[in-house]
């Protein structure tokens, strides 16, 4: 009969914590408690406890599993980590993550990742967890507590014992726990490369120039039950295990790209002529042809080159570029003052329309199915998501600067209008000391989490 131990949540009895290390140490498979969700966990050197978790899980040998530590210190045992993936690591553990490194020596080769030779690590920050790690004096190997056959992993410690009873042997209960897996960042290549988005926020990788490795993020969006049979389709946190060359990214990003700009700049002089103000619509802006929109400098030569750069220099800088602007007679709108901040809105609403477009179709798309219209999905989301952040920082003449300035008492907003000619010189320093990053990361990361759960991707 499968064991239940109740534990509190930020201050775990000791006592049961040494108890469910002693089970662990035995051969023992029990359902533990972290900061994202109820994982299986067993003894790393147990062959028998890990066919066991596999077993309850349904997953084969290639699905990677991972190895859950106290801390740092025990990273290097594991893993091969260099300077570089030990700052990076030691910014974001304790946490819900969970990063793919090459595996050294010690790690037994039934746990690697077959073709690559890597394994999972994590250092969770809920204390349950922590506690039973250091009870048990090692790492352990642990699995989101997906059932086959479900989507969600269980949650509640009277649901798993009423469906593992006496297929493991203890569940540890410290209250309500989230159904959102880990984060998966791989730091095996050049540059760290988010796998799948779960309930670890990404918002600081973002700014921190991660966005243009975001070809590879995936929604968390559980695998459909294996077949009984060889040749199944790779997990999520496998997918797209190579980092992807620069035709590939453009080949990607080309299509997502070009509607983006063509929708927000059509819909501001669609809302402008609807407005009273039909300039645009007669020098034939509001329509679908990108041709009438792309500036050959902003929209071309700028982005590739930032691309070209960041590619050559080993980075991932934030692109940046812009497109033909759309005319608007502010004189001719009805109410000019309340019209422009409408039509300045405009732009970044056709973009969320947008993203929420391809959301949809991220949706549709069969799990098996192709994962270049999975990808470009993605980036029709994140390229929306990022151009619409991108011209809500308020700063003129961006439509953020119009929207803020709709709304300022006139003088205020006249002496505000003021900064319009240097506007583009405070983006290019927001973009070089890395602010502009900062101030539209927290937005692309809640548009992404919002878009995420209302579609349930």
């Amino acid at each position: 009969m499968t064991q239940r131990f109740t534990l509190h949540p930020t201050t775990p009895q000791l006592r049961l914590l040494r108890q469910a290390a002693e089970i662990l140490g035995s051969g023992g498979v029990i359902a533990l408690p972290t900061d994202a969700c109820y994982v299986l966990a067993c003894r790393l050197g147990d062959k028998a406890a890990v066919d066991r978790l596999r077993t309850l899980r349904g997953l084969d040998e290639r699905h990677l599993l991972t190895l859950m530590c106290r801390d740092l210190s025990e990273l290097s045992t594991y893993a091969k980590v260099d300077s570089r993936q030990y700052r990076f690591l030691k910014e974001w553990t304790p946490g819900p993550y969970t990063f793919v490194l090459d595996a050294t020596k010690e790690v037994p080769r039934r746990l690697w990742h077959p073709s690559r030779r890597t394994i999972g690590l994590r250092v969770p920050a809920s204390a349950v967890a922590r506690g039973l790690l250091e009870a048990h004096g090692e790492p352990v190997l642990c699995s989101s507590l997906i059932l086959p056959g479900e989507d969600d992993p269980l949650t509640d410690a009277d649901d798993i014992l009423a469906r593992l009873d006496r297929r493991i042997e203890l569940v540890l209960d410290a209250g309500g726990q989230g159904f959102v897996p880990t984060t998966v960042v791989d730091l095996t290549g050049e540059q760290p490369l988010i796998v799948r988005l779960g309930c670890g926020s990404i918002e600081g990788m973002v700014a921190r120039g991660l966005e243009a490795s975001m070809l590879r993020v995936r929604f968390w969006r559980p695998a459909p039950p294996a077949p009984p049979r060889a040749g199944r389709r790779r997990p999520a946190a496998t997918i797209g295990a190579m980092e992807p060359s620069l035709p590939q990214v453009i080949a990607v990003y080309a299509i997502p790209v070009l509607f983006a700009i063509t929708l927000h700049e059509a819909a501001h002089g669609y809302v402008a002529a609807r407005l009273g103000d039909r300039t645009a619509q007669l020098m034939g802006r509001v329509t679908l042809n990108p041709l009438r929109h792309v500036d050959p400098v902003g929209t071309v030569l700028v982005p590739v080159l930032i691309l070209l750069a960041s590619k050559s220099l080993g980075g991932s800088g934030l692109l940046f570029g812009w497109a033909k602007p759309v005319p608007i007679v502010p004189s001719n709108l009805h109410s000019p003052r309340r019209d422009m901040g409408i039509v300045a809105a405009a732009g970044p609403g056709a973009n969320v329309a947008m993203a929420i477009g391809w959301a949809i179709m991220l949706k549709l798309l069969p799990d098996g199915g192709s994962e270049f219209l999975q990808h470009m999905a993605f980036a029709g989301i994140l390229v929306n998501l990022a151009l619409a952040a991108l011209n809500l920082v308020p700063v003129p003449p961006l439509d953020g600067g119009r929207i803020v300035a709709s709304l300022l008492p006139r003088r205020l907003a006249a002496h505000y209008l003021r900064l319009e000619p240097y506007g583009l010189f405070i983006l290019l320093a927001l973009l070089a000391t890395g602010m502009l990053g900062g101030l539209v990361a927290p937005l692309i990361d809640f548009g992404i989490r919002l878009i995420a759960t209302l579609l349930a991707l």
